[in-house]
């Protein structure tokens, strides 16, 4: 596995140059290392400090639902989309302002050159989550050193000079980088320095700030800008961060912790271990050799031709490094900059329900992470009485009902876009988290503490929300396949979003009975509602076939699909649900592929980052392999940053991916960072509570190599090698006693004591190796 990643530049996009920084963090301060050599920044976040908090007043409009449910039945979509939003309006609502990420500071190095450099590289280890960035100026190798500490939370640097020329810097903390940020409004800082110390404090909502400890063997001056070191073959830098208290206090308490802080490498070898433990968890190799390529290569030969095995590990490494850095123990969940936001007016900087925080953490229980995971479920459980609010006012319904948009301070609903209200499947979709935990865990204890009762609202609210047609099956009004709009409705000239009986919508309630039930049956919990979800459960209607023989993105007759989409929602059975597979249903199944084909070809110039990512899990769940790499190629061709990020948008309008409305702008959202890792765990092993599915959709260029462990809903660890001519899957069972069968492609068979068997049904294990080979070979 590839475990270094290599820049020979420093971030050098003037216009937002904090996007090509290098990462790093320890789940609640994140840094982004600019790498610049005369100037070089490192721009500080912490997960906790947002602007413009505030908890809004919800008007209770929910007695307009059932006018809106008429118009709707009759077809009349363009009156009917904006009822709710027009009835919030007059109550005076028109929508609230929400927080946003707020950059912390900046560690501001300006450093004397004494000639041209040379040897330039910026690296990350992304098992130590260390960045160095290394340059000779004649005779002498400059070295910088930067980590943030999961031990003590500290962000550490350390610059050293080996040869004649010394160090000259000058260190300061400032306002982050205003000279390359458009704000509209940007925080007063105050900056202050003693012998050894710089402390930087400000504030928005409150105050907030950093104390950074200077320690080095030259010479000292303290001036009006910063503390200015000469002469010096060592430089250290300690920094700690604060988001609340009063600041003169912080100063002298953080004065006094940095005064006792570890030097450099004794912090390092502190916290090594605990981020390794995280990485290391699982593994992923393809490439053999020991010298690593500078992503700009490997992204140029991208561009030009595939994805290389060697971009293919850094990614799925990477994709495991930022949900690593950007989680620890009772933090905030990950959302699309992470811990890495630049901006002050960050675009979706914020948690978004409706596909974008699902899949960041697709992976946390595949790449055998689980607790980063647990993140997701306390902060959805502090907003329980804000989702039971939205649900009451809009409406009308018991249970709760999450926002697509979401951040820390509130959880109701902030926006009167109609496609944001209509949204009704955020609780029903992380419900499958929790259940999903419980699989892949087995622990017994979370599912009646946590996931039952989260999963029991969820129900709740659509218990009451869906009405019951002429032919006895449920009707989901208004409804809501994110983020598309039929192709019947743009050709009447509308651009409404607001429908009726999404595919969507039906699968993620039909996978939450089910699984609500299943979880009655293990603890005995609601047994008073099992009988009611059996009920419901078959008023649920059928899926439907379009007669392109694809999987119809609405069950209602009237609402015809449109293919030119980024969202694939309509999948949900098939991925991420685990309801539809070749042997479950294969007239759905084969409508799914066909479904996901369209999107391909049809809808390829709207496909986004996040949605190549997408369309690659989706690939993989359907065991096609090639098609799933060839959409992480596409996106590595379009949508990915020299440091690996991902973005939103191709900004160099080459017709692979969106870029409308955006051809000079492509803004970070790292959930397609994220959705590679897990589309790559898929291609290998899926899993149902009962099986397991090895090497699914293994793509045919990759002649050699091993994953694993990764963990299933089997709660089965899973290791694979393979090469071209056999493979080996060695499993270990954690805790269950159940029957699981194993199942292989077509193209592959299991050999033991000369037996050759497609499938393997075994029980009551707990640890095991397989023989499997190919079928051509003798």
């Amino acid at each position: 596995m590839k475990k270094e990643i290599i820049m020979k530049y420093p971030a050098s996009c003037y216009s937002d140059i904090w996007r090509e920084a290098t990462p790093l963090g320890n789940g609640e301060t994140g840094a982004l290392l600019y790498g610049g050599i005369g100037h070089d920044i490192i721009a500080i976040n912490h997960s906790k400090l947002w602007r413009d908090k505030n908890k809004p007043f919800l008007p209770d409009v929910h007695e307009h639902i059932e006018t809106m449910r008429d118009l709707l039945s009759k077809n009349k979509v363009k009156e009917a989309e904006n009822v709710i939003a027009d009835a919030l309006k007059e109550k005076g609502f028109n929508g609230a302002s929400f927080g946003r990420p707020l950059p912390l500071c900046d560690i501001d190095m300006v450093f004397d050159c004494n000639e041209a450099f040379k040897n330039y590289e910026r690296t990350l280890d992304m098992e130590t989550e260390e960045a160095v960035v290394p340059w000779d100026e004649g005779n002498t190798t400059f070295k910088k050193r930067v980590f943030v500490s999961r031990n003590d939370g500290n962000v550490y640097c350390k610059i050293t000079a080996s040869g004649d020329y010394r160090i000259n810097i000058l260190v300061d903390l400032k306002v982050h980088d205003l000279q390359t940020i458009g704000a509209l409004a940007t925080p007063d800082g105050k900056t202050t320095y003693k012998r050894g110390f710089v402390f930087f404090g400000s504030k928005w909502d409150e105050e907030y700030g950093a104390v950074a400890k200077v320690t080095h063997d030259g010479t000292e001056t303290i001036e009006e800008n910063g503390i200015h070191i000469t002469n010096a073959k060592s430089v250290d830098l300690v920094l700690k961060t604060f988001v609340d208290g009063k600041r003169e206090q912080q100063f002298s308490d953080i004065e006094k912790i940095l005064s006792d802080a570890p030097d450099y490498e004794t912090a390092f070898m502190l916290h090594m271990p605990l981020h390794k433990a995280l990485f290391n968890s699982s593994t992923f190799k393809l490439s053999d050799g020991n010298r690593d390529t500078a992503n700009e290569l490997l992204l140029m030969d991208a561009y030009g031709n595939t994805c290389s095995d060697e971009l293919v590990e850094k990614l799925w490494s990477f994709g495991r490094y930022l949900l690593v850095c950007a989680n620890c123990e009772n933090g905030l969940p990950c959302h699309l900059y992470g811990l890495w936001c630049g901006d002050y007016n960050g675009m979706w900087a914020y948690n978004m329900f409706n596909v974008n925080l699902e899949m960041i953490y697709w992976q946390a229980l595949s790449g055998n992470m689980p607790k980063l995971l647990l993140n997701v479920f306390n902060y959805v459980e502090e907003h329980m009485d804000d989702y039971r609010e939205n649900a009451m006012k809009l409406f009308g319904c018991r249970g709760i009902n999450i926002c697509s948009v979401s951040t820390p301070e509130s959880g109701l609903h902030k926006l009167v876009y109609p496609h944001i209200l209509h949204w009704t499947g955020g609780a029903g979709w992380i419900a499958q988290h929790y259940f999903d935990y419980y699989l892949y865990t087995r622990d017994t204890e979370f599912l009646k503490r946590r996931a039952l009762p989260f999963m029991y609202e969820a129900a709740l609210f659509y218990e009451d929300y869906f009405t019951v047609d002429e032919s006895g099956y449920f009707v989901s009004s208004p409804s809501n396949s994110p983020e598309n709009v039929p192709l019947n409705v743009l050709t009447m000239g509308c651009n409404s979003e607001v429908t009726v009986n999404a595919t969507m919508d039906f699968a993620i309630a039909k996978e939450l009975f089910t699984n609500l039930l299943k979880g009655i049956e293990i603890t005995g919990m609601y047994s008073e509602k099992a009988e009611k979800l059996k009920e419901m459960l078959k008023k649920i209607p059928p899926y439907q076939i379009n007669e392109d023989g694809a999987l119809s993105e609405w069950m209602h007759p009237f609402y015809k699909d449109n293919y030119k989409h980024r969202h694939e929602s309509h999948l949900y059975p098939v991925f991420p649900g685990t309801e539809i597979t070749k042997n479950s249903n294969p007239a759905l199944y084969e409508a799914a592929v066909k479904a996901v084909e369209k999107r391909e070809i049809v809808g390829m110039r709207e496909q986004s980052g996040w949605s190549l990512a997408y369309m690659a899990n989706t690939y993989s769940r359907l065991g096609y392999g090639d098609k799933a790499l060839n959409a992480i190629d596409m996106l590595a061709k379009s949508c990915i940053l020299s440091n690996l990020f991902t973005t939103h948008n191709d900004w160099r309008r080459m017709g692979v991916a969106t870029c409308a409305g955006m051809e000079t702008k492509a803004p970070v959202q790292l959930d397609a960072n994220m959705g590679i890792t897990s589309a790559i765990n898929e291609m290998f092993v899926f899993s149902t509570a009962n099986e397991l599915y090895l090497f699914n959709a293994m793509p045919s260029r990759w002649g050699k190599g091993e994953i694993g462990p990764l963990l299933t809903r089997t709660n089965t660890e899973v290791s694979l090698n393979w090469n071209d001519q056999n493979a080996t899957a060695f499993l270990k069972q954690k805790s269950t006693e159940e029957n699981i069968t194993l199942v292989l492609p077509s193209n592959m068979i299991f050999e033991e004591n000369g037996k050759r068997e497609l499938s393997v049904t075994f029980n009551k294990f707990e640890e095991k190796e397989f023989k499997i080979i190919y079928k051509n070979i003798k």
